[in-house]
């Protein structure tokens, strides 16, 4: 049984990491509340997410509905990611197929809780063979990533597949993982955390984290 209270990466250590797992338990519970503030920078946009029936929408600072759709990641996730960006989803079923990647600075994303056991919660259940957050920019560094409080469950060929991830850093620099939990990567990694030949990661902190049946928890 293994669970993550707060554990910091760094340096080129980080590439050499791979812990492996097989099942891993917790119990807590988590909720939040959602509000509108400004971004991390000056005039940095907020936006909340949420899902009612299959549509997904996307209320901006003002309250005005922003962007909605039914693919969650071509209608309203790839018109989100801005420097210094707070995404906050709501309680509810999010389903990725493909990757939203993260590629800008300051960006944070946030969810209404990380217990399955608890009612509600935000779950971005994810049917991919890869990942379904991969936060990467080509030849630098990612400063200042956060994700917090949600879970993030395989699907499907995320279950199976030897090349899944729950999340993937690369070229991360004080990274934040706090209150994540991460389940159901059988045959993939819960937390992948990289560098590039030109680049290294640094400062990765994984705090109160979760993880089930993962083969690999941190790699």
């Amino acid at each position: 049984m293994i669970r993550t209270r707060y554990f910091v990466l760094s340096s080129t250590l980080i590439c050499l990491l791979s812990v492996f797992v097989t099942a891993i338990v917790y119990s807590s519970s988590s909720t939040s509340i959602f509000y509108i503030s400004s971004g991390l920078y000056p005039g940095a946009p907020t936006y909340t997410i949420w899902i009612d029936d299959v549509t997904y929408y996307t209320k901006d600072a003002n309250g005005k509905i922003a962007f909605s759709g039914t693919n969650l990641l071509t209608d309203v996730l790839s018109n989100l990611v801005v420097v210094g960006s707070k995404i906050y989803f709501s309680t509810g079923i999010f389903e990725f197929t493909d990757t939203w990647i993260i590629s800008v600075h300051g960006f944070t994303i946030e969810g209404s809780g990380s217990d399955l056991s608890a009612a509600g919660g935000t779950i971005f259940q994810y049917s991919g063979t890869g990942t379904p957050i991969n936060v990467y920019l080509a030849a630098n560094r990612i400063q200042k990533f956060t994700l917090r409080s949600v879970n993030i469950v395989a699907q499907g060929d995320a279950v199976t597949s030897t090349g899944a991830k729950g999340i993937w850093l690369v070229n991360t620099e004080d990274a934040l993982i706090d209150r994540v939990t991460v389940r159901d990567f059988e045959a993939g990694t819960g937390i992948s955390i990289t560098c590039d030949s030109s680049q290294y990661s640094a400062q990765t902190v994984i705090r109160e984290s979760f993880q089930f049946e993962n083969k690999y928890g941190i790699n």
